[in-house]
Protein backbone atom coordinates (compact mmCIF):
# COMPACT_ATOMS: atom_id res chain seq x y z
CA UNK A 1 0.00 0.00 0.00
CA UNK A 2 1.26 3.45 -0.89
CA UNK A 3 1.63 6.14 1.72
CA UNK A 4 -1.18 8.23 0.18
CA UNK A 5 -3.59 5.25 0.21
CA UNK A 6 -2.87 4.58 3.88
CA UNK A 7 -3.56 8.17 4.88
CA UNK A 8 -6.88 8.07 2.95
CA UNK A 9 -7.84 4.85 4.72
CA UNK A 10 -7.24 6.37 8.14
CA UNK A 11 -9.35 9.38 7.24
CA UNK A 12 -12.35 7.12 6.41
CA UNK A 13 -12.65 5.43 9.84
CA UNK A 14 -16.28 5.31 10.98
CA UNK A 15 -16.85 7.99 13.66
CA UNK A 16 -19.13 5.52 15.46
CA UNK A 17 -16.18 3.41 16.42
CA UNK A 18 -14.41 6.41 17.81
CA UNK A 19 -17.49 7.44 19.84
CA UNK A 20 -17.99 3.96 21.27
CA UNK A 21 -14.38 3.84 22.27
CA UNK A 22 -14.72 7.11 24.17
CA UNK A 23 -17.89 5.80 25.99
CA UNK A 24 -15.99 2.77 27.27
CA UNK A 25 -17.55 -0.03 25.25
CA UNK A 26 -15.41 -3.10 25.88
CA UNK A 27 -15.57 -4.55 22.41
CA UNK A 28 -14.93 -1.31 20.61
CA UNK A 29 -12.57 0.20 23.19
CA UNK A 30 -9.96 -2.32 22.26
CA UNK A 31 -10.33 -2.51 18.51
CA UNK A 32 -10.65 1.10 17.42
CA UNK A 33 -7.86 2.74 19.51
CA UNK A 34 -5.45 -0.14 18.88
CA UNK A 35 -6.21 -0.02 15.18
CA UNK A 36 -5.65 3.70 15.18
CA UNK A 37 -2.41 3.37 17.13
CA UNK A 38 -1.11 0.69 14.82
CA UNK A 39 -2.10 2.72 11.79
CA UNK A 40 -0.46 5.83 13.20
CA UNK A 41 2.74 3.91 13.95
CA UNK A 42 2.68 2.48 10.45
CA UNK A 43 2.30 5.97 9.02
CA UNK A 44 5.32 7.13 11.03
CA UNK A 45 7.39 4.16 9.92
CA UNK A 46 6.45 4.57 6.27
CA UNK A 47 6.98 8.32 6.44
CA UNK A 48 10.42 7.82 7.99
CA UNK A 49 11.33 5.23 5.36
CA UNK A 50 10.08 7.49 2.58
CA UNK A 51 12.05 10.47 3.86
CA UNK A 52 15.10 8.27 4.33
CA UNK A 53 14.87 7.03 0.78
CA UNK A 54 14.06 10.49 -0.55
CA UNK A 55 16.85 12.40 1.16
CA UNK A 56 19.20 9.73 2.48
CA UNK A 57 20.61 8.92 -0.94
CA UNK A 58 21.34 12.56 -1.61
CA UNK A 59 23.03 12.90 1.76
CA UNK A 60 25.13 9.80 1.17
CA UNK A 61 26.09 10.99 -2.29
CA UNK A 62 27.05 14.38 -0.92
CA UNK A 63 29.06 12.79 1.86
CA UNK A 64 30.83 10.56 -0.61
CA UNK A 65 31.64 13.55 -2.82
CA UNK A 66 32.98 15.52 0.16
CA UNK A 67 35.00 12.50 1.32
CA UNK A 68 36.39 12.00 -2.17
CA UNK A 69 37.31 15.67 -2.46
CA UNK A 70 38.99 15.66 0.93
CA UNK A 71 40.93 12.41 0.51
CA UNK A 72 41.99 12.45 -3.11
CA UNK A 73 43.10 14.66 -5.98
CA UNK A 74 41.00 15.37 -9.07
CA UNK A 75 40.63 12.55 -11.57
CA UNK A 76 42.82 14.29 -14.14
CA UNK A 77 45.54 15.27 -11.71
CA UNK A 78 48.67 16.45 -13.50
CA UNK A 79 51.72 14.27 -13.13
CA UNK A 80 54.29 15.52 -10.70
CA UNK A 81 57.37 17.11 -12.15
CA UNK A 82 60.45 14.84 -12.24
CA UNK A 83 62.98 15.23 -9.46
CA UNK A 84 66.69 14.50 -9.31
CA UNK A 85 68.65 13.23 -6.33
CA UNK A 86 71.70 15.45 -5.91
CA UNK A 87 74.84 14.05 -4.33
CA UNK A 88 77.21 16.44 -2.58
CA UNK A 89 80.70 16.03 -4.02
CA UNK A 90 84.02 17.83 -3.65
CA UNK A 91 85.69 17.19 -6.99
CA UNK A 92 85.42 15.69 -10.44
CA UNK A 93 87.93 13.75 -12.47
CA UNK A 94 89.01 14.77 -15.96
CA UNK A 95 90.87 12.54 -18.36
CA UNK A 96 92.17 12.97 -21.91
CA UNK A 97 91.80 10.02 -24.25
CA UNK A 98 94.30 10.12 -27.13
CA UNK A 99 93.21 8.54 -30.39
CA UNK A 100 94.62 8.27 -33.89
CA UNK A 101 94.27 11.36 -36.00
CA UNK A 102 91.00 11.30 -37.96
CA UNK A 103 91.32 10.76 -41.69
CA UNK A 104 88.36 13.04 -42.25
CA UNK A 105 86.64 15.68 -40.13
CA UNK A 106 83.07 16.72 -40.81
CA UNK A 107 81.83 20.10 -39.61
CA UNK A 108 78.15 20.29 -38.66
CA UNK A 109 75.85 22.78 -36.97
CA UNK A 110 73.81 22.04 -33.83
CA UNK A 111 70.92 20.53 -35.79
CA UNK A 112 73.35 18.43 -37.83
CA UNK A 113 75.00 17.17 -34.65
CA UNK A 114 71.60 16.24 -33.24
CA UNK A 115 70.76 14.39 -36.45
CA UNK A 116 74.08 12.52 -36.19
CA UNK A 117 73.32 11.30 -32.66
CA UNK A 118 69.67 10.59 -33.58
CA UNK A 119 68.50 11.69 -30.12
CA UNK A 120 67.55 15.17 -28.79
CA UNK A 121 70.65 16.96 -27.48
CA UNK A 122 69.35 20.56 -27.52
CA UNK A 123 67.49 21.32 -24.27
CA UNK A 124 64.26 23.26 -24.73
CA UNK A 125 63.85 24.41 -21.13
CA UNK A 126 66.55 27.05 -20.61
CA UNK A 127 66.65 30.52 -19.03
CA UNK A 128 65.24 33.09 -21.48
CA UNK A 129 68.52 35.00 -21.87
CA UNK A 130 70.58 31.92 -22.76
CA UNK A 131 71.92 31.33 -26.25
CA UNK A 132 74.18 28.76 -27.91
CA UNK A 133 77.75 30.08 -28.04
CA UNK A 134 79.13 27.99 -30.93
CA UNK A 135 77.81 27.38 -34.44
CA UNK A 136 79.98 24.49 -35.65
CA UNK A 137 80.91 21.11 -34.23
CA UNK A 138 83.26 18.37 -35.44
CA UNK A 139 82.97 14.64 -36.04
CA UNK A 140 86.15 12.71 -36.85
CA UNK A 141 86.16 9.60 -39.06
CA UNK A 142 88.88 7.06 -39.81
CA UNK A 143 89.80 5.81 -43.27
CA UNK A 144 87.08 3.15 -43.13
CA UNK A 145 84.45 5.82 -42.52
CA UNK A 146 83.76 4.93 -38.89
CA UNK A 147 83.37 7.75 -36.38
CA UNK A 148 86.28 7.75 -33.94
CA UNK A 149 85.83 11.15 -32.30
CA UNK A 150 82.38 12.67 -31.77
CA UNK A 151 82.98 14.18 -28.33
CA UNK A 152 81.36 17.65 -28.49
CA UNK A 153 80.09 20.26 -26.06
CA UNK A 154 77.19 22.64 -26.60
CA UNK A 155 77.72 25.72 -24.44
CA UNK A 156 74.74 27.92 -23.53
CA UNK A 157 75.31 31.17 -21.62
CA UNK A 158 73.81 34.55 -20.86
CA UNK A 159 75.01 37.77 -22.50
CA UNK A 160 77.62 38.40 -19.78
CA UNK A 161 78.70 34.74 -19.71
CA UNK A 162 78.26 34.68 -15.95
CA UNK A 163 75.74 31.86 -16.02
CA UNK A 164 76.11 28.84 -18.26
CA UNK A 165 74.97 25.34 -19.12
CA UNK A 166 77.11 22.86 -21.06
CA UNK A 167 75.73 19.72 -22.70
CA UNK A 168 78.51 17.26 -23.50
CA UNK A 169 77.63 14.39 -25.85
CA UNK A 170 79.65 11.49 -27.24
CA UNK A 171 79.47 7.86 -28.31
CA UNK A 172 83.24 7.38 -28.58
CA UNK A 173 85.94 7.17 -25.93
CA UNK A 174 87.81 10.21 -27.17
CA UNK A 175 88.83 13.71 -26.18
CA UNK A 176 88.28 15.08 -22.68
CA UNK A 177 86.01 12.98 -20.49
CA UNK A 178 84.55 14.09 -17.16
CA UNK A 179 83.96 11.49 -14.47
CA UNK A 180 82.80 11.38 -10.86
CA UNK A 181 85.64 10.82 -8.41
CA UNK A 182 83.25 8.89 -6.15
CA UNK A 183 81.67 5.65 -7.32
CA UNK A 184 79.05 5.09 -4.60
CA UNK A 185 76.51 7.78 -5.55
CA UNK A 186 72.73 7.78 -5.45
CA UNK A 187 70.91 7.81 -8.77
CA UNK A 188 67.48 8.93 -10.00
CA UNK A 189 65.24 7.47 -12.67
CA UNK A 190 63.68 9.97 -15.08
CA UNK A 191 61.74 8.82 -18.14
CA UNK A 192 63.14 5.33 -17.65
CA UNK A 193 66.76 6.57 -17.66
CA UNK A 194 69.18 6.29 -14.73
CA UNK A 195 70.67 9.70 -13.94
CA UNK A 196 73.56 10.49 -11.59
CA UNK A 197 73.47 14.12 -10.44
CA UNK A 198 75.60 16.11 -8.03
CA UNK A 199 76.17 19.56 -6.56
CA UNK A 200 79.59 21.08 -5.88
CA UNK A 201 81.34 24.46 -5.65
CA UNK A 202 84.09 25.53 -8.01
CA UNK A 203 87.21 27.47 -7.08
CA UNK A 204 85.26 30.72 -7.15
CA UNK A 205 82.77 29.18 -4.67
CA UNK A 206 80.03 29.26 -7.27
CA UNK A 207 77.23 26.71 -7.18
CA UNK A 208 77.72 24.11 -9.89
CA UNK A 209 75.65 21.09 -10.89
CA UNK A 210 76.44 18.08 -13.01
CA UNK A 211 74.35 15.19 -14.31
CA UNK A 212 75.40 12.17 -16.32
CA UNK A 213 73.23 9.62 -18.12
CA UNK A 214 73.19 7.45 -21.22
CA UNK A 215 70.37 7.52 -23.75
CA UNK A 216 70.24 5.45 -26.95
CA UNK A 217 73.98 4.83 -26.78
CA UNK A 218 74.81 8.53 -26.32
CA UNK A 219 76.66 9.55 -23.16
CA UNK A 220 75.48 12.90 -21.76
CA UNK A 221 77.40 15.08 -19.32
CA UNK A 222 75.42 18.20 -18.41
CA UNK A 223 77.11 20.87 -16.27
CA UNK A 224 76.20 24.35 -15.08
CA UNK A 225 77.63 27.39 -13.34
CA UNK A 226 75.54 29.86 -11.35
CA UNK A 227 72.23 28.22 -12.23
CA UNK A 228 69.71 27.40 -9.56
CA UNK A 229 68.97 23.75 -8.86
CA UNK A 230 65.48 24.16 -10.33
CA UNK A 231 66.87 25.66 -13.56
CA UNK A 232 69.40 22.86 -13.92
CA UNK A 233 66.82 20.17 -13.19
CA UNK A 234 64.46 21.65 -15.79
CA UNK A 235 67.16 21.58 -18.47
CA UNK A 236 68.19 17.99 -17.77
CA UNK A 237 64.63 16.70 -17.57
CA UNK A 238 63.69 18.49 -20.80
CA UNK A 239 66.38 16.52 -22.62
CA UNK A 240 65.04 13.25 -21.24
CA UNK A 241 61.40 14.12 -21.92
CA UNK A 242 62.18 15.20 -25.49
CA UNK A 243 63.94 11.91 -26.15
CA UNK A 244 61.04 9.94 -24.66
CA UNK A 245 58.49 11.75 -26.83
CA UNK A 246 60.25 10.80 -30.06
CA UNK A 247 61.21 7.26 -29.10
Amino acid sequence: MRLDDLVDAIGKINPRYVKEAEEGGKRKRISAPVWLSLAACLVLVLTGSYLGLRFGGETDDGAREESSAASGAPENQAEEAPELIYNEIRELEYMIVDIEAPARIEQVDAEGLEAYFAVPILPEDLPEDFSLQAEEFAIGYNEEGAAIDDNNELLYADALKERSLTVGVRTTESGEITRFADSDLETSEVCGVEVTAAHYRNREKEDCYIAQFERSGVMFTVQSENLSQDEFTAAVCSLLEQAESVS
